[in-house]
């Protein structure tokens, strides 16, 4: 059988990590696979590896589309999901599609599985912060993803939260969204096994609080500043920090951000790694405190699961899709509140038994999670049934 991959619209760091972790499980652990699989990718740094390392597999050809930032970029994937997508799916005549990135508007005549991962679709609060251009932008796109709810036989999701979200916003049918929890990538899996066995460093050695995401809106960077900022003395005389990996080149905003750190004084204890591979950030979820992730909607935040797979304790806010992700193993603070965010890190920093405590947590929940060849089988099984 054959089956067309669409991961063009995979260019966020989260979303690059879910498709490079479904690739290489799909042809390094799925065993006996005798279909044939069109894999569409975006030519961009992140990918340039999958050119030549899966190049010799005769079941796989990975198409390389031009991609652009910018304005452009916009345009292009208006033309890619409208034009170029569909005239792909009649040129390959796939028993099935599966397409990571939210749209895919047009009725085609092969079977059509979208994974919608973008919190601005369903969140109207997030969209009610952007400014002018993005919501404009969120609202062309909602109309997009609409029109792919119309048109598709399978919504997938990543928490039980989002599919709620969904049913009520654009009246879609329980029947059509399944649920699909995400996994761990590859190279933090085999860290996290290995980490275990060895035994996890002493409370009294971590001394940083980690933060990792890109830089955005919702993010919520600026909470993180002001709770440093607010409680400095407090980290300067303790000499805990907090690391986060922000790329200044991403754009205009991400770099006034690390300027703002510089400009208040704070570079001594906000430590920027940059945007870095799994295999660096391993290192920093072994030897870290916890996970500090204030963002303020997600559809499913992969450092949370990333976290909970190397026993961190993790702080975040009380919202609706953290409960989902986190459950029983996280620390919840109000979601405005500076102070109550500070009490809940520093009584981890202080209490190695709560420390503890929220570790074996972390990893219990986590055991809840698929393998990553649990998570390609249950898509496959979308396919084909």
């Amino acid at each position: 059988m054959r089956y067309l991959l669409n991961f063009y619209n995979q260019t966020a760091a989260g979303p690059i990590t879910l498709t490079r972790t479904f690739i290489n499980t799909l042809f390094s652990e799925i065993k006996n696979n005798q279909n044939q699989f069109e894999i569409i990718l975006p030519n961009i740094p992140a990918y340039k590896d999958l050119r030549l390392k899966r190049g010799k597999k005769k079941n796989m050809n990975i198409i390389f589309l031009s991609y652009l930032s910018g304005i452009g970029r916009f345009m292009l994937l208006f033309l890619y999901n409208f034009i170029i997508f569909p005239l792909l799916a009649l040129l390959f005549h796939p028993k099935a599609i599966l397409s990571f990135g939210n749209f895919a508007p047009l009725p085609l005549i092969s079977k059509k599985i979208v994974l919608m991962h973008h919190p601005y679709l369903v969140d109207d609060e997030l969209l009610a912060e952007a400014g002018f251009k993005t919501k404009f932008i969120e609202h062309i796109k909602r109309i997009i993803f609409l029109l792919t709810t119309r048109t598709s036989n399978s919504i997938v999701v990543e928490t039980d939260y989002i599919k709620k979200m969904i049913i009520k916003k654009y009246n879609v049918s329980e029947n059509v969204i399944n649920v699909i929890a995400n996994p761990l990538s590859k190279p933090l899996c085999e860290s996290t096994l290995k980490n275990l066995e060895e035994g996890r460093i002493p409370h009294e050695m971590r001394r940083f609080v980690l933060y990792v995401s890109r830089y955005a809106l919702h993010k919520n960077y600026a909470f993180l500043l002001d709770l440093v900022d607010k409680h400095r003395n407090k980290f300067q005389d303790t000499g805990v920090k907090f690391y986060i990996t922000v790329d200044p080149n991403l754009n205009s905003k991400a770099a006034e951000y690390i300027q703002e750190i510089k400009s208040r004084n704070l570079n001594t204890i906000i430590k920027n790694l940059g945007e870095i591979s799994h295999k660096e950030l391993k290192d920093y979820y072994k030897k870290a405190l916890c996970l500090f992730f204030p963002s303020k909607s997600e559809t499913c935040g992969l450092p949370l699961i990333e976290a909970m797979a190397f026993g961190l304790p993790i702080v975040v806010p009380d919202l609706f899709y953290v409960r989902d992700i986190c459950e029983e193993a996280a620390l919840y603070y109000k979601p405005t509140e500076i102070d109550d965010a500070f009490q809940k890190i520093w009584s981890l920093f202080q209490e190695e038994s709560l420390w503890r405590k929220y570790s074996n947590k972390s990893i219990k929940q986590f055991n809840k999670y698929p393998t990553a060849k649990e998570w390609v089988k249950k898509y496959l099984n979308l396919l084909k049934n």
